[in-house]
């Protein structure tokens, strides 16, 4: 998480090494990773495969022989 953040020195940070020190530390970890999902969220989320509209019933039918 911390690369994806673009913070990789959080990786050493003796406040985020084992979960009871993340657990101790929470506040101090959200104010970091807040701002980052806050812009993640503001940005329209899009799907880059097309749409398929078709019925069901063709999506999952077996072809008969």
């Amino acid at each position: 998480m911390a690369q994806v953040l673009g913070s990789p020195e959080l990786i050493e940070d003796p406040r985020f090494i084992r979960n009871g020190d993340r657990l101790w530390n929470k506040e101090a970890l959200g104010a970091i990773i807040e701002p980052a999902f806050r812009s993640a969220w503001s940005t329209p989320l899009t799907w880059p495969y097309p749409i398929r509209r078709e019925p069901p019933s063709k999506l999952w039918a077996t072809p008969s022989n």
